[in-house]
């Protein structure tokens, strides 16, 4: 598992890099066309490096390994509501907090355009999901438990979003680091518990991730402030939400079976 955080920082840094640099003035050279392409590589970062490791432990059957999770789409109907309507609320309330709520909504035309946006946001999220809840989240479960796996892989995601925190010339600079990373760490063990919840489905968790960030899209924009409003209450919410789910189901997040690893990789450091 080493080298499978160090390959999906390695490369999502070394291709979000050279635009933080840029937007502070340190790149000797312009980026051009190459910062579209080098935006998509850091993307798909953790999925290239979950595949690396996959390929070297089982080599043709890595590709099976890691998007079987993706495919686990037999789950209770609530589960697709919630993963749809659920990151709206907090989208909402970012927009009551900064007084914004009815202008932004008096002027939200519904249109083909939000279908457009959680496409996109849908795509972008799978090759975090796979990576972060499909193939690091079981293994690292079943050594840690379902807390101790949540935090490692919040960890992880916090500093693998490091760049675009740096950059300048993105929205999510506009959020503290700590305020965010402190978000980030109530998310994933909201998400170990849906994990848990519907018996390892990528799918429910690349939905929600999805929607998530199609909501911030559609309601936000490019408003920096509204952003940062976003990210201030859905630390709160799912910091409250993460609680809760300590409380009641205890470290393990889950009050059923756990998904499983492979027993000879859940063993591995």
């Amino acid at each position: 598992m080493t080298a499978f955080v160090l390959l999906a920082l390695g490369i999502t840094w070394a291709a979000w890099a050279p635009a933080a640099a840029d937007s502070h003035g340190l790149l000797p050279i312009e980026l051009g066309a190459a910062e579209g392409p080098l935006y998509l590589l850091g993307g798909i970062g953790p999925m290239v490096a979950a595949w690396v490791v996959l390929r070297n432990q089982h080599g043709s059957a890595a590709e099976q390994r890691l998007f079987a999770p993706l495919a686990r789409w037999r789950v209770h109907p609530v589960w697709y509501l919630l993963a749809l309507a659920g990151p709206v609320l907090p989208a909402v309330g970012a927009l009551a907090t900064t007084g914004r709520l009815d202008a932004v909504l008096a002027d939200l035309e519904v249109s083909w355009m939000w279908a457009w946006a959680l496409v996109i946001r849908l795509l972008a999220a799978v090759p975090e999901e796979v990576a972060w809840r499909g193939f690091a989240l079981p293994r690292w479960q079943a050594r840690y438990g379902g807390l101790g796996a949540s935090l490692i892989i919040g960890v992880v995601w916090a500093l693998w979003h490091l760049p675009l925190l740096l950059d300048r010339d993105n929205v999510m600079s506009a959020s503290p680091v700590v305020l965010y990373a402190f978000s980030v760490l109530a998310t994933s063990v909201v998400y170990t518990w849906v994990f848990n919840s519907t018996g390892g489905s990528v799918l429910i968790l690349t939905l929600l991730h999805g929607a998530g960030n199609a909501a911030g899209d559609v309601f936000f924009g490019d408003d920096a402030t509204l952003w940062e409003a976003f990210h201030t209450v859905d630390a709160v919410v799912m910091t409250a939400l993460a609680v809760v789910l300590v409380l009641v189901l205890g470290t393990r997040l889950s009050s059923r079976t756990l998904p499983r690893a492979d027993p000879e990789e859940a063993g591995r450091p």
